[in-house]
């Protein structure tokens, strides 16, 4: 017997494989899948920096915001995905990096804390708004903090979460209502940190905000902690099955 014949097509396109069976009149085509999960270089920011923040804005647009490019930026560049292009927006009216940004449920985009080019600590925040294309200052937080993550929940309100004040890690979530422009605090976060992430999600109609990595008091840290507002500031804690270092971008 005969092993069936393999032919290869040009190995820089689909690879398309035809086997022929000398014992049987049939012929065969085969196509190898090809990835559709894969990974592209997009357009360049104009401006390079670390330590900066982005928001998704009413237009969809993605708002890189601040950051550090040997000192803190007020930068504020806005990337449209339909025409693959960065635009340049007003800028912030303070220059910081290490701040944290989201956006509120008509389309505000918030920049709140972070640090100044001379390493001072910031309870600034800024909106962007949708209509007026400009920026203008808000009620600050009450605990200036850089390293802080932010998220918005579905009631509308703004939560700021962790950070370093001082050099010290923070356990503090604080949060924010637009509608009356005041701000107010819920139960801490078992674990003080900073650097880390934040998310709302949404299950069973069950809203929780998820405060994700960082780096703890000494060490980084693999800790989820989840909050549940409708349960009057209940934490429960996820364990990561893997060593997160940061939950983004550190210099020691």
């Amino acid at each position: 017997m005969q092993f069936p014949q393999t032919i290869e097509s040009d190995p820089q396109k689909v690879l398309t494989t035809v086997q022929i069976l000398p014992w049987a009149t049939l012929l065969a085509l085969f196509a190898a899948p090809v990835r559709a999960d894969t990974w592209f270089v997009g357009p360049p920011m104009p401006t390079a920096g670390r330590d900066l923040a982005a928001a998704i804005g009413r237009d969809g647009g993605i708002y890189a915001l601040g950051g550090l490019s040997f000192a803190a930026l007020p930068t504020v560049e806005s990337y449209d995905s339909s025409i693959d292009t960065w635009s340049a927006v007003e800028s912030m009216l303070i220059a910081r990096a290490g701040l944290a940004a989201t956006t509120d449920l008509q389309g505000g985009i918030y920049a709140l804390g972070g640090s100044s080019s001379g390493g001072t600590i910031l309870r600034t925040l800024e909106v962007y708004g949708p209509i007026s294309a400009n920026w203008s200052n808000a009620p600050p937080i009450d605990v200036g903090r850089e390293g802080l993550a932010a998220t918005k929940g579905l009631d509308g309100k703004i939560y700021t979460l962790g950070g370093s004040a001082g050099g010290v890690a923070q356990s503090i979530v604080e949060v924010y209502e637009s509608a009356l422009g005041q701000w107010g605090s819920v139960a801490p976060m078992p674990t003080a940190r900073r650097d880390l992430a934040a998310a709302t999600v949404v299950t069973f109609g069950v809203v929780r905000i998820f405060a994700i990595g960082g780096h703890g008091l000494v060490f980084p840290l693999t800790t989820v902690e989840v909050y549940t507002p409708q349960r009057c500031g209940n934490y429960f804690v996820v364990t990561l099955f893997f060593h997160s270092s940061h939950a983004r971008p550190y210099s020691f």
